[in-house]
């Protein structure tokens, strides 16, 4: 392998890492601001999330129904915060694995009692898929917790029910 060969492997694999990050970051700002349309492109013709505390039991969906669930689950949220710094990202051929922090705060109202935050660690999965990358699975490990998640998710849920248009508003 020449230097330039060397030189090329390297960028290559930095403009990866800047994809695959990208792709996290795009898919949790457009969960914050409720920009539905902005994340089925970012992920692989089926999903896993796995967080037990808030999704049920895993199961891989087709983008369709996942979406329909996410949006079911995080409309009716006045707002959340998706935090995921620290990318630790591992690259092997055309698949990709993430270890991330995690702070997220979602809140049904403006009051303490509507507030849930948890934080912890995502594990996220990717594919190459032609210039870009997708994600594949997200796994949330929950450290720890502050606020009442059944209430908050309760309230953002009926919230949601009486108010089809939340899902639009961040407030």
């Amino acid at each position: 392998m020449t230097d330039l060969d060397e030189l090329r492997r390297r960028i290559d694999h930095l403009y990866d890492r800047a994809h695959i990050s990208d792709t996290i970051n795009r898919f949790f700002l457009a969960l914050d601001e409720k920009d539905w349309d902005a994340i089925p492109p970012l992920l692989a013709d089926e999903f896993l999330l796995t967080a037990a505390t808030v999704a049920g039991e895993p199961k891989r969906l087709p983008i369709p129904e996942f979406m329909q669930s996410l949006v079911a689950r995080n409309g009716g949220f006045a707002g959340t915060t998706h935090l995921n710094p620290d990318h630790i990202i591992t690259i092997d051929g055309d698949s990709a694995h993430v270890k991330a922090h995690m702070l997220c705060p979602h809140w049904s109202d403006d009051t303490d009692a509507g507030l849930f935050v948890s934080y912890g660690r995502y594990d996220i999965d990717l594919l190459r898929s032609g210039d870009g990358w997708e994600m594949t699975d997200l796994i949330i490990r929950i450290d720890g917790s502050r606020g009442d998640a059944a209430s908050v998710y309760s309230a953002a849920a009926m919230r949601l029910a009486s108010d089809p248009t939340a899902a639009q508003r961040i407030e």
